[in-house]
């Protein structure tokens, strides 16, 4: 685990630190876990993950609420044994799409950036295959 120290502040920080607001904190969605054996991907566990590994072909979505506060999303996003054919990210009251992407299981985990300043709640959706797993870790996804 990393540990930082800031002396003129007296502080501990545990954990790896961003430079932004994870997305886990608020998050709510049925695939959500915190399970340590659904939360691991190439070797590191990442603690708090949205983990969409349902049967069929299916849409993988969930919501944010950046609340109008930030300027950036930077979503990490891996696709585990099918590829994503299609990555959406949308303003959801305006249904503006701001991002569209693929997400290839030979991507790995992928960031992707999306311009969101102005925007209240976002709508996320993956396409996923029968076969397909997504995997979002929310404490590395993050606002900025």
């Amino acid at each position: 685990m990393a540990v930082n120290y800031d002396s003129a502040k007296g502080l501990i920080q545990l954990g790896e630190q961003v430079d932004g607001v994870s997305i886990a904190g608020g998050f709510n969605d049925m695939y959500h876990t915190k399970d340590p054996s659904k939360t691991i991907y190439d070797g590191k566990d990442y603690k708090d993950v949205y983990l969409n590994n349902g049967d069929g072909n299916r849409s993988a979505s969930f919501m944010l609420y950046p609340k109008k506060k930030y300027q950036k999303l930077y979503l990490q996003i891996a696709a585990i044994g099918k590829d994503i054919d299609q990555l959406i990210i949308k303003d959801s009251d305006t249904g503006t799409e701001l991002k569209a992407t693929t997400v290839a299981v030979s991507d790995g985990l992928k960031t992707v950036e999306v311009d969101i300043g102005g925007v209240e709640s976002l709508y996320v959706d993956a396409e996923a295959s029968d076969g397909g797993t997504v995997f979002v870790p929310l404490t590395t996804s993050y606002y900025k």
